[in-house]
């Protein structure tokens, strides 16, 4: 960060290997009725553009929470190659407040290599705010948001390897 509160580019990813095909696991992750179930922060997902499933260009709305605070955003999505990938941009894809990805390979012994990543930036989010409110503390600030949604990619990946094989992972990706 340059200032001290520029969070653009701030970024993380989470792999794990799920015992199921590439197909499966991205019809989960495509899935937005699953969304709140799979994701710690999102209380509801709804598409805004008539949509048969993920294409690029189509609009959803995210509800979600942290705490006390609730917050909708329109996501856009940018990439829908089935079984590949699956991505898209938090508010103006020419100017996200952030970008989110699920890529999906070949497993290294079987099954689906799957990773899931943001990128922070440019515009406007949740984080930024908080660095620009206290900027002394941007580093710990941002430190404590990557490790959440860190956490929190882990644990969605952890439930959509559940709902693929009924087999439960537990902590970094290995199976319980």
């Amino acid at each position: 960060m340059d200032d001290g509160c520029d969070v653009t580019g701030v970024d993380g990813e989470f792999s794990v290997e799920i015992a199921a095909p590439p197909d499966l696991v991205w019809d989960l992750l495509a899935d937005l009725s699953l969304t709140p179930v799979i994701n710690r922060e999102t209380l509801r997902t709804v598409w805004l553009t008539p949509s048969t499933g993920w294409t690029v260009g189509s609009v959803f709305r995210a509800t979600n929470r942290i705490g006390e605070r609730e917050w909708s955003v329109d996501c856009h999505v940018t990439v829908a190659d089935r079984p590949g990938e699956l991505g898209w941009t938090v508010l103006d894809p020419q100017n996200p407040s952030s970008t989110w990805w699920y890529r999906l390979e070949p497993g290294i012994v079987s099954g689906t290599q799957v990773t899931h990543g943001f990128r922070h930036g440019p515009n406007l989010s949740g984080l930024r705010r908080a660095v620009e409110a206290e900027p002394a503390r941007s580093a710990e600030i941002v430190a404590g948001r990557v490790a959440m949604l860190t956490a929190n990619m882990e644990y969605t990946l952890g439930r959509v390897a559940e709902l693929a094989t009924g087999e439960s992972i537990g902590p970094s990706g290995q199976s319980a």
